[in-house]
């Protein structure tokens, strides 16, 4: 295990507490799990490479590893693509004995047929469903970092830092990051649905979204999650229960995704 603090760019006092292991898939997220932390998405990845770029001055080890991320492609036989964000990932479901000698993680209709129901070609519907339909007609070998923000799959697994990550990309000279998926005539020469996960490469390696790893129950996985840590203390996500707290110490914190910066008394009154 790996743990390194990283200031973070969008909050004062917040500090990004990154954690990497290398082992099996499921056991590393189990790891990941009782240190109060979670599997990469591509939204945190991504806000973690900016914050250390910022913070060095220049790309560090986690732009340049490549790590899995918590949205993964289900491949369905029509040829279509349904992204799943973590909440509807089905790996992150499954125990160690489904994934031993099989190559493709077939999904059966329960699973499946839930994708299918939440699945949306809008990325903003399907931020909120939780599932991103993708098109085989509409799925492209590469994407322009500067069209991060346009792009429905860049949309869906960046959010939030979508633009800002495309930047980052662009400053590192990456003008467009490859896109690695199943072929067509794969996913259409199998009857079941069937799921892979995804990884992004670093930043060495061009940025690549892969989406064709299957080989989990290898040793050698590297896996990073992420939490957030106010001046030292309890985690970010454990503020909504003792939000009296956080304004008492006069730190900033996150709620239902708003900024909150307490300010002194006398501060309010001596600008009036």
């Amino acid at each position: 295990m790996k743990k390194i603090e990283i200031p973070a760019k969008s909050i004062v006092c917040e500090t990004l507490e990154c954690y990497t292991h290398d082992g099996a898939f499921l056991a590393c997220v189990s790891a990941l799990k009782e240190e109060g932390s979670d599997l990469f998405s591509g939204e945190a990845l991504a806000e973690v490479r900016i914050a250390e770029q910022i913070h060095l001055g220049k790309c560090g080890e986690f732009c340049n590893t490549v790590f899995l991320i918590a949205e993964n492609p289900n491949y369905m036989p029509d040829g279509d693509i349904l992204f799943a964000d973590r909440r509807y990932n089905p790996y992150l479901k499954k125990t160690a004995f489904d994934y031993r000698d099989n190559y493709n993680l077939d999904l059966d209709e329960t699973v499946a047929g839930e994708l299918r129901e939440r699945a949306e070609k809008d990325p903003i519907k399907a931020i909120k469903s939780g599932v991103l339909l993708l098109p085989r007609s509409e799925v492209r070998r590469e994407i322009p970092s500067s069209a991060f923000s346009e792009e429905p799959l860049t949309i869906f697994v960046f959010r939030e830092f979508a633009q800002e990550y495309g930047l980052l990309l662009q400053n590192e000279r990456i003008l467009s990051v490859p896109i690695t998926v199943e072929s067509a005539d794969y996913a259409k020469s199998h009857t079941k649905p069937f799921g892979r996960l995804s990884f992004i490469q670093g930043l060495n390696i061009n940025s690549e979204i892969y989406c064709l790893v299957h080989e989990l129950v290898a040793d050698n996985i590297l896996v990073g999650g992420l939490r957030r840590v106010l001046m030292g203390r309890e985690p970010v996500q454990h503020l909504e229960s003792n939000i009296q707290q956080a304004l008492n110490e006069g730190v900033a914190f996150k709620y239902n995704g708003k900024l909150y910066v307490p300010v002194n008394e006398d501060a309010i009154k001596n600008t009036k």
